[in-house]
């Protein structure tokens, strides 16, 4: 949600909590899951913007103030904050966060990694060398950092072998660069979502191309999903 709101014109940091929250909320209607997800993308959505690690969670925690039983969501993102900045080792300092097996303590081991780290690697690493929930903390870690430093900063020997990494890396694009891309409605009518923001009608290649990327998604998905039976 917060890479896919910070393009969008005339959004503000309680709508992206809002949106994250209530998307959250379609599976999982804990109080503080669904905060921790409206945290999460507020935090992805400055970091998107350019705001710096910091800056971010300072933000994070203005929006998460109005919201009612915020206090153990609050209390682990401070938690986090404070042994990202003391230099304690993660070996230390992440079971004192948890074992991420909860949104909100996710969230701080996330948080944690990211403020240590001094590499996209380096964060990624302590977020998965932990006996809890770590292929959770591992991705919240790598999405904060993401967010951060860019692509450029995941090493080239991580991405070589990546399972789909062509077509990952062209849906995050398409999911960043949306407003560029033509959408068919279901009359038939091609529009486009100019700069600004607005609809503008579209040619019809552009239709075609949206509907030949959706396409092949698809078929990429039904392909995987094959495989997967035939081996078991």
């Amino acid at each position: 949600m917060g890479l896919f709101a910070a393009e969008m014109r005339g959004v503000d940091d309680q709508m992206v909590f809002r949106y994250g929250s209530d998307l959250a909320g379609l599976t999982d209607g804990h109080p503080t899951a669904k905060l921790a997800a409206g945290a999460f993308a507020v935090l992805i959505f400055r970091l998107a913007r350019g705001e710096n690690l910091d800056g971010a969670l300072s933000i994070v925690k203005r929006s998460l103030e109005p919201h009612r039983e915020h206090g153990e969501l609050m209390h682990a993102i401070e938690a986090a904050e404070q042994a990202g900045r003391s230099g304690e080792r993660a070996v230390d300092a992440i079971p004192n966060l948890g074992r991420g097996w909860v949104a909100h303590e996710t969230l701080a081991i996330g948080i944690f990694c990211a403020m240590a780290a001094v590499s996209f690697a380096d964060g990624v690493v302590m977020a998965v060398n932990h006996d809890g929930d770590s292929d959770s903390t591992g991705a919240i870690t790598g999405s904060i950092l993401g967010a951060a430093l860019g692509v450029d900063d995941i090493p080239g020997s991580w991405l070589q072998p990546l399972e789909l990494r062509n077509v990952i890396a062209e849906i995050a694009d398409d999911l960043y660069e949306y407003r560029q891309c033509a959408l068919t409605t279901t009359a038939g009518a091609t529009t486009r979502l100019n700069t600004s923001g607005e609809s503008t009608r579209g040619s019809s290649s552009s239709a075609s191309i949206a509907c030949a990327k959706a396409a092949k998604y698809k078929a990429i998905v039904r392909t995987r999903a094959d495989v997967r039976k035939r081996i078991l």
